[in-house]
């Protein structure tokens, strides 16, 4: 039961017809006048609104289906003139009018037997992926030479470090140093050796490798002992500055 308030007042001694604001004191004196809504008329609401609403649904409906269907004639309308521009283009290429039916089907046995080209644009994205991966590949080949001598002579300075640092810890002399530097420049020095002969077992490798490969008639020049192989710099010990 839906329910009216009214707090508008009547002014006193004057036209019937006219109103006043009222405060909230006055207006808990004047009477409350109720409304009922009857059971019939609170349906006839409801299914009024219920009307509406189904009304604003099948309006968006209509809409959304006119809009598919625009989209829908837009995209048949795109693909009939993609297929037609493919089409005059591989036929001016090609030198054959419309007509020429027989010629076609001959051609497009002999030019199609073993694979079919694919359409020109499709051409133009694969020869320009070609170009950027030699373009990659370039670029990578140029960076790495760039780096190449850099890479060289901090090899080297590494290389000549170590031979520094190993000749220090050898002139040590175990009289004068304590304990702790004992037991250090004895693993230090048991880690060179270790390293000087896996280097070794390398450059031995590496020697029957340049064997075998001149025994098959490949010329390569030999190192020799003293200018020799040398590994990577990521397996080569580096001392640690303290």
């Amino acid at each position: 039961m839906a329910l009216a308030w009214y707090c508008d007042a009547w002014v006193e001694g004057g036209d019937r017809s006219a109103r006043r604001r009222v405060t909230r004191q006055e207006s808990l004196s004047i009477p409350i006048v109720h409304q009922a809504v009857a059971t019939g008329g609170e349906r006839a609401l409801r299914q009024e609104a219920v009307a509406e609403r189904l009304q604003s649904a099948r309006e968006a409906a209509a809409a959304a289906e006119q809009t598919l269907a625009e989209a829908r004639a837009t995209a048949a309308a795109m693909a009939t003139s993609a297929a037609t521009s493919a089409s005059t283009s591989g036929q001016t290429r090609l030198g054959m009018p419309d007509t020429s039916q027989a010629t076609s089907s001959s051609s497009s046995q002999i030019m199609g037997s073993q694979y079919s080209s694919p359409p020109p644009r499709t051409r133009e994205a694969i020869e320009l992926q070609q170009m950027e991966l030699i373009r990659l590949r370039l670029e990578k080949e140029l960076r790495e030479a760039t780096e190449r001598p850099t890479e060289i002579r901090t090899r080297n300075a590494r290389l000549e470090n170590r031979e520094a640092v190993k000749a220090a810890v050898e002139g040590l002399d175990d009289a004068v140093i304590d304990d702790n530097t004992r037991i250090l420049k004895a693993g230090l020095l048991s880690v060179h050796a270790y390293m000087d002969s896996k280097l070794d077992a390398i450059q031995d490798t590496f020697d029957q490798i340049l064997s075998t490969m001149q025994g098959m008639g490949r010329a390569f020049p030999s190192p020799t002992r003293g200018t020799s192989f040398q590994p990577p710099v990521s397996h080569r010990w580096v001392p640690h500055r303290g």
